[in-house]
C-alpha cells in the first residue's frame, strides 16, 4: 500500500478541507447535469405523449356520451310515436350505468390533466 502511494494519497485527501479535488468535483457535476438534461428531455417527451393520449381519451369519452344521449333521445321519440308497441327496455335504464362510468372517467381525466399542469410547471 505504501509502495502504491495510497496511504499518502488518503492522508493528503483527508487533510484537505474542501472535500473532493476540484477536477473530480467538476467531472461529477458535468455528469449529473448531463444526466439531468437527458432526464428532463425524456420526461418532457413522455408528458407530451401522455397529454395527447389524455386528449384522445377525453374526446372519445365525450363522443361516447353524446352517442348514448342521442340514442336515448331517439328511443324516447320512438317510444312516444309507437306507444305500447315500442317494447324495448328504455334506453335511460339500459345505459344509465355506462353513462355514469363515462362521466366518472371524464372526471378522472380532467383531474389527471390538472395534476399534469402542476408537473409541467415543475419541469
Amino acid at each position: 500500500v505504501n509502495q502504491m502511494g495510497i496511504v499518502g494519497a488518503i492522508g493528503a485527501f483527508e487533510a484537505r478541507e474542501e472535500g473532493l479535488p476540484a477536477s473530480l468535483s467538476e467531472r461529477i457535476q458535468g455528469i449529473q447535469s448531463a444526466a439531468a438534461v437527458g432526464c428532463v428531455t425524456h420526461l418532457t417527451e413522455r408528458r407530451t405523449l401522455l397529454s395527447s393520449l389524455a386528449d384522445s381519451v377525453a374526446e372519445t369519452n365525450q363522443t361516447l356520451q353524446r352517442l348514448l344521449e342521442s340514442e336515448a333521445k331517439m328511443d324516447s321519440e320512438l317510444r312516444s310515436k309507437f306507444g305500447p308497441r315500442w317494447t324495448r327496455e328504455p334506453s335511460g335504464r339500459v345505459n344509465n350505468e355506462l353513462l355514469t362510468k363515462l362521466k366518472d372517467y371524464d372526471h378522472k381525466v380532467h383531474e389527471a390533466k390538472r395534476g399534469d399542469l402542476i408537473i409541467d410547471s415543475k419541469l
